[in-house]
C-alpha cells in the first residue's frame, strides 16, 4: 500500500504488513536523496507514538534490533501507544554521521505527522541520544525526549528542547560513555528535566532491565496521558 506524499513533495511512503491482520508493518520512506526503513507497531487512535531512533542496526551482516525498543514497544502497545523503530539509511556505512542520521530522523518525523500522529516522544540510545536531542528541536509534534547512555557530542543544544520534558538515563557502570556524560547533558538541559543514574548498569543498560523497563513505561505513559 502506498500513502500519499507529504505536501512538499519530498517523501513517498510504503507500508506492508508481514502477516495479514497484525498491527506490525514494515515501512519504507523514500526521500529524494535516500531511503529509510523501519517497523511500525500501531494500535488504537493514530495520535500517540514513540520513535526509537536508530533502534534497528546491523552488526556484520546480521540485522539486529534493540531489546529495549522491542520489549518496551510491545508493553506500551497494550496501553494504546504506538511505536516506530527506525533504521538509519546506509547504516553502518553512515552510522556515525550525526547530520545524516538527524536528517533520517527528521524524515521519519515528517512521515509520522503525515499519516496522522500528533504527539511523538523520541528515544535515542548512545550515539542516537544526540540524534534524538537534535531532531526533536525541529518538530512541534515532539512532546518529549528520552536519552539512554547518550554521548555528549551533538547534545550541546539540549536546552532548546524546553519547555518539553527530557529524561536522561545513564548507567553508573558504563565504561563506554561514563555517567559524567549524562550529568553533563543534564547540566546543559533546561527544565523540565530528569536525570536517572542506574547502579550496576553498563552502557547497554538492559542488564538492569528490572529498573529500566518500568521506568521507561511509566515515563512514556505519564507524558502521553
Amino acid at each position: 500500500m502506498s500513502i500519499p506524499a507529504a505536501s512538499n513533495g519530498d517523501l513517498t511512503y510504503e507500508l506492508t504488513s508481514p502477516v495479514p491482520g497484525m498491527q506490525i508493518e514494515n515501512v519504507a520512506i523514500h526521500a529524494s536523496d535516500r531511503d529509510i526503513y523501519g517497523i511500525l507497531k500501531s494500535r488504537g487512535k493514530k495520535q500517540d507514538i514513540v520513535l526509537w531512533a536508530g533502534s534497528i542496526f546491523k552488526r556484520s551482516q546480521e540485522q539486529r534490533t534493540s531489546p529495549i525498543a522491542l520489549t518496551v514497544s510491545d508493553r506500551i502497545l497494550g496501553r494504546g501507544i504506538s511505536s516506530m523503530l527506525l533504521s538509519y539509511s546506509d547504516y553502518p556505512a553512515q552510522g556515525n554521521d550525526l547530520s545524516r542520521c538527524v536528517q533520517d530522523t527528521k524524515y521519519c518525523l515528517q512521515f509520522l505527522s503525515q499519516i496522522g500522529y500528533e504527539r511523538i516522544i523520541i528515544v535515542g540510545h548512545s550515539f542516537s541520544g544526540a540524534v534524538a536531542i537534535t531532531a526533536a528541536q525541529t518538530s512541534d509534534k515532539v512532546i518529549g525526549v528520552i536519552t539512554l547512555a547518550s554521548q555528549t557530542l551533538g547534545a550541546q543544544t539540549v536546552s532548546h528542547i524546553a519547555p518539553r520534558p527530557i529524561l536522561i538515563i545513564h548507567g553508573l557502570a558504563d565504561q563506554t560513555l561514563g555517567p559524567h556524560c549524562g550529568e553533563q547533558i543534564y547540566s546543559w538541559a533546561s527544565q523540565p528535566k530528569e536525570l536517572v543514574l542506574i547502579e550496576e548498569a553498563t552502557h547497554r543498560l538492559w542488564d538492569r532491565r528490572d529498573i529500566l523497563e518500568p521506568l521507561l513505561i511509566d515515563w512514556i505513559s505519564t507524558h502521553m496521558a
